[in-house]
């Protein structure tokens, strides 16, 4: 590690210790455990002491692995930590992450009481408070917020720091009663958007989209790897990958850098970065020309053969006279759905008909039916498709035709195959429509719904639990107090763009509508470290009269925080995950392995306390956190998958998914409004909504249009020539786990990576400290020279806290700009330049 860097908690290690003594107890704590995990880790094997006592846990973070984990504590302590043994013995594994917890817990950096700022905000300085009056300052600032400025006045930010249920992020945790009571406005990183709106829009599926188990890549005979580093983000399921190519499986690797899993390929594609669209374009065109169209299945599964309108919808029986009807009580709006088919064209008879009445439904086609002018969703794909054929997009995306063509017969011809995705290309400005243009690609070719063919990044499966008892109150009370007033301010339901929070603050507007935000509570996901243009934010939080962190670490965030409380680790609390750790198909339970050291509690504990003070002790009903766990597995949604309590507690790990391996798909339906996998989207809803326009035309179908920024036709190219992204490595998931002293010793510092040719350019050599720079800001770090990085690209790795830095930070870089259809995090639609520090 260069000298003046060290792991850190978000501020200096002496400005922490200056204003507070909190830090004691737990350093003495840490000294004592280190030697006994060291050697530990030394002694290898699985070798137990008679000595330890063993609980079952869950690692939940946001690696999307979820391992089950046998967590052994010795005298009181957290001694080592291993996979446990799953009813599959495939999913026993852990990574070199999962079993560095212990310095986690026992880290002389972790805050042990509530603290109060003194200093100047961002300053890092903080003093020892009670719980009594951390508790008592919020609640009465969010009062007075509340009746001054409405409900509205508070945000609340939540990301993916921890998957559980009662100590989690807002996706599930018990985080969101407490929102919801105080009508508070959740506030969107926007992260990952571009897979999941696209996929959830071709696929249905929720979050995950159409991809069948994991342990189902042994069953294919090709995958495609586009846009995924696995070996590195999510190295806990490689072996799934390794084996089938043990087993004789081929892989193609489409990413711009050579990375260890292009190392493994059969087939290495070096795209140009943000044109994967084009490609997948062309590759569609090749399966045209070629005949390798899956024609049945487009015409069962997909919505190919549906008559879209002049306008843009479908036709509809209801256009030809026919009423609809009543179709099954919709389960959340509680009303008769509306059963209304659309038309497709039979050959046969040569008539219109209705969907699924037609004998021989036709693929392609322009027709007049009762005065409407209408084209087969099909028809108009092809129109987009033909735009980019292998001789125009070879010169855009860099890739020989004869590659696509290697492809395209690998795919075809090697069957089954399967597309594996990852987010290399979510992070751009037209991250979605890459998504899309892909999965139409893989249904062209039929690749989907079946063992061993799949296309997406995680398996979906159902979600065993009733999402209704997450977000809903134990006890039937009203969500806002009728004696706030709101002041005029919208309700924000959908929450609001981060990205959009420092213009909304200085004109006093929102998507139209009055806005005030006074305070923002932070629960499980660090924004300082994670959220685009970082300067802009820390501008954001200068505005604020009250931000609480609740975390387990001084993080990036923290020293921006009014308060700070201290949270406890995943070990010291009573907890379970369910369908949130996307590659494991379990619903496992954490057991409380210890007790939190110094005053540190569970989220859910600090929950409670914070409803309570509020005057709203029926929020959590004072149920203890089994209590809890039983209410929300108590459900006929539950008992469904055969999930529950009592089982929980009995076998520690539950598979949900059918016992046979799960087939995203395999029926032939897809969990989409027509029940099919869609290519064409006859019904736009942006992914958040702040008063933009989108252009309905483009977005009706898969698309192409440059990256914003990292593009070389851009003018700005000139002056910043090198595109940079940011990889997700094995050495955080995030920025959680950047503290960790055996981590750092590994991966000691912050790096950029560059190529030999362009470093050269420079005057760099390898470990010479670097400035990455753009208008924007600016990070100095070592420069790694490497060969596996494209020529005109770096990579900058993330996670990394800022006091890591020599200076500045890896966000300080990237632009808040966003896609007015999906609201996204562009972490790699940026361009850099590099010179000597």
């Amino acid at each position: 590690m260069s000298e003046g860097i060290a792991p850190c908690p978000g501020l200096t290690r002496r400005s922490f210790l200056k204003t507070t003594g909190v830090l004691a107890g737990v350093a003495a704590a840490g000294t004592a455990v280190m030697p006994k995990l060291q050697a530990l880790a030394e002694e290898g094997g699985r070798k137990t002491s008679s000595e330890d006592q063993v609980f079952h846990g869950v690692c939940r973070g946001n690696c999307m692995n979820g391992c089950p984990l046998e967590i052994h504590v010795r005298g009181g302590k957290v001694a080592r930590v291993r996979n446990a043994e799953c009813p599959d013995p495939q999913y026993n594994r852990i990574c070199l992450k999962g079993i560095t917890h212990p310095q986690r817990i026992y880290s002389p950096d972790r805050p042990l009481y509530p603290m109060k700022r003194v200093g100047e905000r961002g300053s890092g300085e903080f003093e020892r408070i009670t719980w009594e009056e951390a508790i008592g300052t919020i609640c009465s600032k969010w009062e007075e917020l509340r009746k001054e400025h409405g409900p509205a006045a508070i945000g609340f930010w939540s990301q993916s720091g921890s998957f559980g249920l009662l100590n989690g992020c807002h996706y599930l945790g018990a985080y969101n009663r407490l929102m919801g009571k105080l009508g508070a406005i959740p506030i969107s990183g926007a992260i990952d958007m571009n897979y999941y709106t696209a996929s959830s829009a071709m696929y249905g599926g929720g979050l995950s989209g159409s991809y069948n188990e994991i342990t189902d890549l042994r069953n294919a005979r090709t995958v495609i790897a586009w846009g995924t580093n696995f070996t590195e983000a999510q190295m806990q399921s490689w072996h799934f990958l390794a084996d089938a190519i043990e087993a004789g499986c081929k892989v193609v690797v489409i990413d711009p850098s050579f990375t260890t899993l292009a190392s493994k390929a059969d087939l290495f594609v070096p795209i140009r970065p943000g044109s994967d669209a084009v490609l997948a374009f062309a590759m569609a065109n090749i399966l045209i020309e070629e005949d390798l169209i899956d024609v049945p299945f487009l015409l069962k599964s997909t919505v190919a053969p549906f008559l879209v309108k002049e306008d843009g919808t479908y036709l509809r029986m209801s256009d030809l006279g026919v009423a609809p009807t009543e179709g099954p009580v919709n389960a959340q709006t509680g009303k008769p759905s509306v059963v209304d088919p659309i038309v497709v064209w039979d050959e046969a008879k040569g008539e219109p008909r209705a969907e699924g009445e037609a004998a021989s439904p036709a693929l392609k086609g322009s027709y007049q039916v009762e005065g409407h002018a209408v084209r087969t969703a099909y028809d108009l794909l092809l129109d987009r498709i033909r735009e980019y054929p292998p001789e125009v997009a070879t010169d855009i995306c860099d890739v020989p035709i004869e590659t696509m063509r290697e492809i395209v017969r690998l795919y075809t011809g090697n069957k089954p195959a399967s597309i594996f995705q990852g987010f290399g290309y979510d992070r751009y400005y037209n991250g979605h429509s890459t998504f899309t243009a892909i999965g139409a690609f893989a249904m062209l070719s039929g690749n989907i719904g079946k063992p061993g063919s799949s296309a997406g990044i995680c398996q979906p499966g159902p979600i065993p639990i009733d999402m209704s008892r997450c977000f809903g109150p134990i006890r039937q009370v009203a969500n806002v107090d009728d004696s706030v007033v709101d002041h005029g301010q919208s309700s924000y339901t959908a929450g609001v763009l981060a990205h959009k929070l420092l213009e909304a603050l200085e004109t006093g507007m929102y998507n139209g509508s009055k806005f005030v935000m006074k305070s923002i509570y932070i629960n499980n996901c660090n924004p300082l470290n994670y959220v685009v243009d970082r300067q802009t934010l820390i501008k954001v939080f200068d505005k604020m009269e009250l931000v609480v962190t609740a975390d387990i670490r001084m993080t990036d965030t923290s020293p921006y925080a009014d308060i700070v409380l201290p949270a406890a680790h995943w070990f010291e609390v009573d907890d379970f995950t369910c369908g949130t750790a996307f590659l494991t198909p379990y619903v496992c339970l954490q057991e409380k392995a210890v007790e939190p050291p110094g005053e540190c509690k569970s989220d859910y504990e600090i929950l409670n306390l914070l409803a309570k003070g509020m005057g709203w002790p029926e929020v959590y009903d004072d149920l203890s956190p089994q209590e809890a766990m039983q209410y929300l597995l108590d459900t006929d949604t539950a008992k469904k998958y055969g999930v529950t309590w009592e089982r929980l507690q009995r076998e520690k790990i539950i598979r949900w998914f059918p016992e046979e391996e799960y087939i995203y798909g395999a029926d032939g339906t897809f969990s989409t409004p027509t029940k099919r996998a869609q290519f064409y989207f006859e019904k736009l809803t942006p992914s958040m909504d702040w008063g933009q326009e989108i252009d309905e035309e483009l977005e009706r179908l898969p698309f192409f249009i440059p990256p914003q920024e990292a593009w070389p036709e851009n003018p700005l190219f000139e002056k910043y020539p090198l595109t940079c992204f940011q990889e997700h490595t094995r050495w955080r998931v995030h920025s959680n786990f950047s503290e960790v002293p055996w981590l750092r010793e590994l991966d000691p510092e912050p790096t950029v990576k560059i190529n030999p040719v362009d470093a050269k350019a420079r005057g760099i050599v390898d470990g010479d400290m670097v400035r990455v720079f753009n208008d924007r800001g600016q990070a100095v770090v070592k420069a790694i020279l490497s060969e596996g990085i494209r020529p005109g690209m770096c990579n900058m790795p993330k996670g990394w806290q800022a006091c890591q830095y020599v200076e500045g930070h890896y966000n300080d870089l990237s632009s808040r700009e966003t896609n007015p259809y999906v609201a996204n995090s562009q972490f790699s639609d940026l361009l850099v330049e590099i010179e000597k520090a």
